[in-house]
């Protein structure tokens, strides 16, 4: 501590300075949701480069763009167009991969692999079910947990 905060009064000051510092940054460092269950925040994080303003911006985005993947799903496989279906479950996967969500990720891999090798309906329907209401799981739990992003700014 320098001379200036050797006096009781300077301590003072340090201490309601150093105070104030601390909640200017709790302010701009945004919250992380408290737990969302099968994600991996820690790898999301990691994957943000640390930058937890930019994870929340995946988090959102994620949430946003995924709650309709069931529908984004359903036209192109109804019309038997199997590469555009892969490419809606691949870029679920990639998604859900950068955000942490790995059991999703692996088991949309395993959907995008059964469009490829084209199954028939029959193996398909249970696949595309279960990856369709892990994603919506995944999307109503950041939706309750997350603000908008203008109550954030």
């Amino acid at each position: 501590m320098d001379e200036a905060c050797a006096s009781p009064r300077g301590r003072q000051l340090f201490k309601l300075s150093s105070a104030r510092h601390a909640a200017a940054a709790r302010r701009l460092t945004p919250e992380l949701p408290d737990m969302v269950f099968d994600l991996d925040m820690v790898a999301g994080l990691r994957r943000a480069g640390g930058d937890r303003r930019a994870y929340l911006d995946l988090l959102r985005r994620f949430g946003r763009n995924q709650r309709s993947f069931a529908t984004q799903l359903r036209a192109p496989m109804a019309r038997q167009d199997w590469s555009t279906a892969e490419c809606v479950v691949h870029g679920c996967a990639l998604a859900a991969d950068r955000i942490g969500a790995h059991h999703l990720a692996a088991r949309a891999q395993v959907l995008e692999t059964a469009l490829h090798e084209r199954l028939d309906m029959g193996q398909l329907r249970p696949l595309v079910r279960e990856v369709a209401a892990l994603v919506q799981a995944l999307a109503q739990q950041l939706h309750a947990q997350l603000a908008p992003d203008a109550a954030r700014a």
